[in-house]
Order: structure tokens, then sequence, then C-alpha cells
């Protein structure tokens, strides 16, 4: 599957979710984001789902943009959750101690590394 985001409204109202594909880094993050921020802009749309199931690899820099999306998604009392981590996305949110903040407990982040 290629690397992108893939918007698909679900049925529950006031909500999408987007699946992100392949590598999530530097090269790619804010074009596979650009997707994400766009559902936001649906007037409707109060909470995105980030389905990060088939996301073979992440760096720093990608979660460090979807940290900084999640929180301007708060500011405007919006909200942004990661679903369904893949292995590489739990491992680095684990690694990093971001889980909370984008993993909700039902998403399994996988337990903290070092600590």
């Amino acid at each position: 599957m290629p690397t992108g985001a893939h918007p698909n409204p679900t049925p529950v109202a006031n909500s999408t979710r987007v699946r992100l594909t392949g590598e999530f880094d530097v090269a790619t993050a804010a074009r596979m984001l650009a997707g994400v921020a766009e559902t936001f802009g649906r007037e409707q749309c109060r909470t995105v789902e980030v389905d990060c199931s088939q996301v073979s690899f992440i760096d720093c820099a990608a979660l460090g943009q979807l940290l900084r999306l999640r929180s301007a998604a708060e500011t405007d009392g919006r909200r942004l959750v990661v679903c369904d981590p893949s292995p590489p996305v739990r491992r680095l949110v684990a690694l990093t101690g971001t889980d909370h903040l984008i993993c909700p407990s039902g998403a399994r982040p996988g337990p903290r590394v070092g600590r």
C-alpha cells in the first residue's frame, strides 16, 4: 500500500477516521498530515481518529508534527487521537513518553521503555 493519508468518514457523528499508511517520516509527514488537517477543516468534525495500523515506519519529526497538530486541534476545541498504532508507532510513543498524549487508553500503545 502506498504511503499516504486516506480519510474514511466513520458512522459516528462529528468524527472522522483517517488512515495513515507506509513510512511516516520527515519526508512524508507534512503531506500525510495535510489530509488530517483538512479533515479538521470540516465544521462538523470535532474528532479525528488517526488510524496508524498500517504505518511501517515513524520518526521523531513525524511524531512532532502529529503532536503539534493535536495541540492546534485542542486549542480549537477539537480532538485528535491515534487509533490502532502499529508496532513502530507503539514503540516510538513509548520511548518518547507521549503515549498518554495521543493514544486513548483503548489504543494499547505498549509498555513504556526505560522507565
